[in-house]
């Protein structure tokens, strides 16, 4: 009697995940957008794996999409680089260091260190030029 109580029980399931099942087709940038959502580092050829799509084709997604690493063929998810960048302001705020510091205390490489250094400066920037041009106005 138990077991047939189960049997039915999975039946009545299977029933349910089918119902529920609406077909629809997801262009590849869709595709490869859902599959790295989360991850934070990932290589063209994890993603390509994942979604059976051509490497070039993710490749080009992957452009659009992600934060390039000067590693070959290794993204950053944009809000990761974000969070990484976020911590390296951190970090320069206390003591300006070297960028191998840098590097090695975000876990990326030194290229990417300098690219995120260069960034962060450039922000800087934008935020001085910006301030100044507000108190210009004010006169």
């Amino acid at each position: 009697m138990l077991k047939t109580e189960n049997v039915e029980k999975t039946i009545e399931r299977k029933k349910e995940t089918i119902t529920f099942r609406t077909p629809s087709i997801l262009p590849p940038i869709e595709i490869v957008k859902r599959t790295f959502k989360g991850l934070k580092k990932f290589t063209t050829s994890e993603i390509a794996e994942k979604t059976n799509l051509p490497e070039e084709d993710v490749e080009k997604i992957l452009e659009l999409l992600t934060i390039k690493s000067s590693e070959k063929k290794v993204w950053y998810s944009e809000d990761y680089w974000e969070k990484l960048k976020r911590t390296a302001k951190t970090i320069l705020e206390k003591k300006p260091s070297k960028v191998s510091n840098l590097a090695s205390a975000l876990g990326i490489t030194e290229e990417d260190a300098k690219k995120m250094a260069k960034e962060i400066t450039e922000e800087k920037t934008r935020e001085k030029l910006k301030s100044a041009l507000d108190k210009l106005e004010e006169f």
